[in-house]
């Protein structure tokens, strides 16, 4: 079976609800008519195509046709991914979630049963534990990445939904920010996860407890680059409740929250690339300090900055 014919005959939202309601159990073509509220005719044409792609068993009992799954493990993941949504980018998220986890559970059988989790800031393996909680940035990466596809979710149904063109085009343009950072956001902790499983596996393999390698300026850096694309993103965002500076000042109408979110992305930029510089003449906790620094400034000034548009705004409405 073609995994790509899967793909495509899942890509209709009614065959995914057909396949959603089979988990449940065997049905038979009139209860899943009446549950979708579907005519017999357009359930016919979709289980057609399902059983041509070999996803549905269909059998005769009685004067009864019953339909049930046929999915092995590898269609059940890709139904599972399915029922976020046709949209590939929902559907690229939902498979690049998996592959911190896959990196994780090759590198584990490589490592043995205790290994250097957490290091003082000297650098130096302070405590050691199951190779296994390794697993948990992956996971916590998952759990992030299903908040944001939920989020694109909810900006899709609501352009569906908007009645005017102007809120359709707004929640269509919050569905790209809100895959854009979740893309770096991904690409943040993938390099994260990267850089602790190199050095775990280097500290194993040599034996010592110290690396010289500053962990908290590669994460300083890594934080400078997520600042500047979050920074740019967030200009671009249009008023919504899920993503962006989110106040009451910045909700009062379209201006307030234009610009005040222009301005705190330009903030967040700048906070961005001042943390990367500052890489260059501070080491170990110091960077990290100096761009939460940055990053609380940018904050405060972006929330006075958006209170004085919401001032002006609410003058001369």
């Amino acid at each position: 079976m073609s995994e790509t014919n899967i793909f495509k005959v899942l890509s209709d939202a009614q065959r995914r609800e057909i396949l959603v309601l089979l988990r449940q159990g065997r049905m038979s073509a009139g209860e899943i008519a009446e549950k979708l509220g579907v005519t017999p005719a357009a359930l016919s044409y979709h289980l057609r195509l399902l059983k041509q792609a070999d996803l549905l068993i269909e059998y005769k009992e009685k004067n009864f046709i019953y339909f049930e799954l046929n999915t092995s493990v590898l269609d059940e993941l890709i139904l599972w991914v399915s029922q976020f949504g046709g949209d590939k980018k929902k559907k690229l998220i939902t498979i690049l979630s998996f592959v911190p986890l896959v990196i994780s559970a090759i590198a584990i059988q490589f490592m043995p049963e205790k290994v250097p989790m957490h290091y003082d800031l000297s650098g130096e393996a302070d405590r050691y534990g199951s190779r296994l909680e390794l697993l948990i940035i992956p996971a916590v990466i998952l759990l992030v990445m299903i908040i944001f596809i939920a989020m694109m979710t909810h900006f899709e149904k609501k352009a569906d939904n908007s009645p005017t063109d102007k809120e359709r085009a707004f929640a269509k343009n919050n569905c790209k920010v809100a895959f854009g950072i979740s893309l770096a956001f991904l690409g943040l902790m993938t390099a994260v996860l990267g850089h602790t499983i190199v050095k775990i596996l280097m500290i194993t393999e040599s034996g010592v407890s110290q690396l010289d390698v500053d962990d908290l300026k590669f994460t300083t850096l890594l934080m400078g680059v997520f600042f500047i694309i979050a920074g740019n993103l967030c200009s671009k965002t249009k008023r919504n409740s899920g993503i962006g500076l989110r106040l009451s000042w910045t909700q009062y109408n379209d201006i307030t929250w234009s610009r005040s979110n222009r301005f705190a992305g330009k903030a967040l930029c700048i906070a961005g690339v001042m943390s990367i510089v500052s890489t260059a003449f501070s080491h170990g906790i110091y960077s990290v300090l100096l761009m939460l620094l940055y990053l609380i400034t940018a904050t405060v000034i972006s929330c006075v900055y958006a209170h004085k548009v919401y001032i002006s705004e609410k003058a001369a409405g």
